[in-house]
């Protein structure tokens, strides 16, 4: 630029005639940005980790990286800087090395750097985002001298959905190396770029269809819809397209919410649905791998949300961990809860692994003695000698092997708390009279001394067999089963709390997530393993429900968890159950696979070995309308 033309920008604001039309309306955006002609190099730069955030994100960034090394052959990387920006003008990735990247990033023409139009001028970049179209920018027709001795073609590049621009692609060389064909081939790389991030974003909404497909989506009155990455709608259910609140959702703002709150585990609180909205629900990542690439939101109803925290009001803050909502269930726990509060013996009854320990532990979290010990034993373990001394302690050299010490037993230990005794009945005859007396006596004797020692103690005492029963028959003690069943609580079998099965194993799921912090995931349940999981008997109750858990947690790497990932005892049961009562639907089934496009589909399925998608070309539809068809016929791949 020459002195008189840098004069004439810097003090009167006169921009040369000399410049094609489109170069001297980015030099007045320019002078009126305030941009100075003299600059030598950007003034904004990015810091490493603010890069990092970036492009950890960005599909543009992938879809980049994927296409830059199919261009090695065309460009020259010492004469060629092949560079991406996003949609603010920010460098996020470049391809060149040698002299040329050294000169370039001089003047912060590198990833970090902030190109816009009215920071630095008149640049292929920015005045690609500033005015939409594609442009070429030789060396004087940049606006900043810093620049000049380069020149560069940038073209747009726009999302092949929202068709918004998303970035630009620029092509940099030193003036005398530029290219003639330049915007060509920068065109060319941006149609490949499109292509390919096309292709990827058909591929996802497929596996989001899937996956929504698989989710309870007409849930009554509650609003569900999936989106992808970018926040482009994937589906959605009949409450969202009636709602009255749908039309307020900003699906791109709400996209945003999900990664930052969503990217690698649920969510479950309030989420940002619009500039000034929020609902409350929960957000499930879908994945492919490990690879998050959309979302199921859930936006639960107000009326039921409410519903739903009425009941969880009701138990108190020792009883929380007492997860479910069913009836009989609220209901036990509604009588522990008036229990808790005074000393009385309690007998818990019901099948193994329905959570006794649990229950007990929360009857006395609740009572007065919370603050004192709560022991545990369980007498199916003890032999006639070890229950003495487990139960009632020794003295010093009472027996060989005795500590020198003497030990107190678990009555000593439980004072001034409970002690719970689990498999109550499994205790023999001679040592239930033993603990009659020391409950009528209120003081234990260590075996070893005649020295009595006074106890406070609460008794709960749990069992699963019909202790009643048990006491007809002559196996346990009349006097001492009245002594310990003052107040019965019965708790549910698994199969009585169908409603809490789902609330359970997600509550399973989430806690080994937390507790193995380095493999922290999160898991959606499949349409088809929740009715697995609901119609299961459940001989071992909870506890059983549990262990399944943590066999879908250590073997399964998939985000959606399918009947397959479920152990083979659960999962064929189901099976089991299904071809015994389910003939009249497969018979149905199988005169609807008689119409001709029912058989039609089956046949190009097999000629591809079930490859969805050459399926889907054979036949001449999309992958989404091939999914709908095999739905509609119920044709189970």
């Amino acid at each position: 630029m020459s002195l008189q033309s840098l004069d004439n920008l810097l003090v009167k604001d006169l921009v040369p005639t000399d410049i094609p039309s489109d170069i001297r309306s980015s030099w007045q955006r320019s002078l009126k940005a305030g941009v100075k002609p003299t600059l030598k190099r950007t003034p904004s730069i990015l810091l490493e980790k603010e890069i990092d955030h970036i492009t950890f994100s960005s599909l543009l960034y992938h879809m980049f990286n994927n296409t830059k090394m199919k261009m090695e052959k065309y460009l020259d990387k010492d004469k060629h800087s092949l560079t991406l920006a996003d949609d603010q003008g920010r460098i996020i990735g470049n391809y060149v090395q040698g002299k040329l990247a050294d000169q370039l990033k001089e003047i912060h023409f590198y990833p970090g750097g902030n190109w816009k139009e009215e920071l630095v001028g008149t640049n292929a970049i920015g005045t690609a985002l500033a005015s939409g179209k594609e442009v070429i920018i030789r060396g004087t027709h940049h606006f900043c001298e810093g620049w000049q001795a380069f020149s560069c073609a940038g073209v747009p590049i726009k999302h092949p959905i929202l068709n918004k621009i998303a970035g630009v692609l620029d092509l940099t060389t030193w003036r005398e190396d530029f290219p003639d064909q330049s915007l060509t081939l920068t065109g060319a790389i941006v149609q490949s770029i499109e292509a390919e991030w096309r292709s990827y974003i058909l591929q996802t909404h497929q596996q989001i269809l899937k996956a929504y497909s698989e989710y309870e989506r007409d849930i009554s009155e509650d609003i569900v819809f999936a989106i992808d990455w970018s926040g482009v709608l994937v589906a959605e259910n009949k409450s969202f397209i009636f709602g009255e609140n749908s039309a307020k959702i900003d699906f791109e703002r709400t996209a945003s919410f999900c990664k930052e709150r969503a990217f690698y585990k649920n969510y479950e609180g309030e989420i940002t649905v619009g500039a000034a909205d929020k609902e409350i629900g929960k957000i499930i990542p879908v994945r492919n791998h490990f690879e998050s690439i959309g979302f199921i939101v859930h936006l639960v109803n107000k009326n039921k949300r409410n519903q739903k925290q009425e009941k969880v009001v009701r138990k108190s803050p020792a009883f929380l961990p007492l997860i479910g909502e069913s009836e009989s269930w609220l209901q036990m726990i509604e009588k522990a809860q008036k229990v808790a509060v005074n000393n009385t013996s309690v007998l818990l009854t019901g099948e193994s692994g329905t959570g006794k320990e649990l229950l007990a532990r929360a009857i006395h979290n609740a009572s007065n003695r919370s603050g004192g010990p709560f022991i545990a034993i369980n007498c199916a373990t003890l032999t006639h000698d070890l229950s003495s001394s487990e139960l009632f302690g020794y003295s010093a050299g009472a027996f060989t092997g005795a500590l020198k010490s003497g030990k107190n037993g678990a009555f000593e230990e439980a004072d001034g708390g409970t002690l719970f005794l689990d498999e109550v009945s499994e205790m023999s005859l001679s040592m239930q009279a033993m603990f009659l007396r020391v409950l009528q006596e209120r003081e234990v004797v260590r075996i070893g001394e005649h020295r009595p020692r006074p106890i406070d103690v609460r008794i709960i005492a749990a069992t699963n067999r019909n202790l009643f029963s048990w006491t007809k028959e002559g196996n346990f003690r009349e006097d001492l089963y009245y002594r310990l069943n003052v107040v019965n609580l019965m708790l549910p079998s698994l199969k009585e709390r169908k409603a809490d099965i789902l609330q359970l194993a997600a509550y399973f799921l989430e806690n080994l997530s937390k507790k193995n912090k380095g493999q922290a995931r999160d898991f959606c349940l499949a349409q088809k393993t929740k009715q697995v999981l609901t119609e299961y008997h459940w001989p071992g109750n909870v506890r059983e429900l549990k262990n399944v858990m943590e066999y879908v947690y250590t073997f399964t790497n998939e985000s959606l968890i399918l009947p397959e990932h479920l152990p083979e005892n659960v999962f064929t049961v189901k099976q089991k159950v299904k071809d015994e009562n389910h003939t009249q639907e497969e018979h149905q089934r199988h005169n609807l696979l008689n119409d001709e496009e029912a058989n039609q589909i089956l046949n190009a399925l097999k000629s591809q070995r079930y490859n969805m998608s050459k399926a889907a070309r054979q036949l001449g539809i999309s992958r989404s309308t091939l999914y709908r068809k095999l739905k509609r016929y119920k044709i189970e791949i």
